[in-house]
């Protein structure tokens, strides 16, 4: 897509994940964003093969998927479930559920204001405010979780993932901005990391 008079694209900054929750790989997003080159980093990163253009195989990575094919949390289990949604994502293209879907299933003011609000900008007011033992308790986890924060590093697979999407946001005339959003956990500022993120502050 290539809307008209985008400036500034906004896209959150974190780990590509390799998992989904139970409740939402069957879900619209679970499939469709399962494109080869989406599908492609994740198949990269479950078998550590790199970002190379040549797919180079880790002995190791490998004895492990063999050794654990029996577990559905593995990354045997991971493969299948990737492999079968590009596989859906691509067969059923043309099979228009969703316009049916819409027309059947429509959600009622209602069900879409107590999700997204009164005004539908995604602000849900809550009735009541924390007591002043439940702020004190709120104050003594936060710092809690502050006082015991450690740091966790970006895969070079996010990396390129944040790159191509870079790129792409760039090839439409807007300027890409990556945010980090509030966390207790620091994210590495590697040089795999630190590189890719100075050149978006200055695009």
């Amino acid at each position: 897509m290539k809307p008209r008079n985008l400036r500034w694209v906004f896209i959150e900054y974190d780990e590509l994940q390799t998992k989904w929750s139970p409740e939402n790989q069957t879900s619209r997003r679970a499939l469709y964003w399962a494109d080869w080159k989406r599908v492609s980093l994740l198949l990269r990163k479950l078998t550590d093969t790199g970002t190379a253009a040549f797919w180079l195989p880790n002995p190791t990575k490998l004895r492990d998927i063999v050794l654990h094919h029996k577990d559905e949390k593995s990354t045997p289990s991971l493969l299948t479930f990737y492999v079968g949604q590009f596989e859906k994502n691509y067969t059923n293209v043309a099979r228009a559920t969703d316009v049916l879907d819409y027309f059947l299933s429509r959600d009622t003011k209602e069900r879409r204001a107590s999700y997204l609000g009164a005004a539908s900008d995604g602000y849900v007011t809550r009735p009541n405010r924390m007591s002043p033992g439940q702020v004190a308790a709120y104050e003594r986890g936060l710092a809690t979780a502050t006082a015991q924060a450690g740091t966790r590093p970006v895969s070079p697979y996010a990396v390129e993932a944040y790159r191509r999407c870079a790129q792409e946001v760039r090839s439409i005339g807007a300027v890409p901005i990556f945010l980090i959003t509030p966390s207790v956990t620091e994210i590495n500022g590697s040089s795999s990391l630190s590189e890719p993120l100075s050149r978006r502050r200055t695009s």
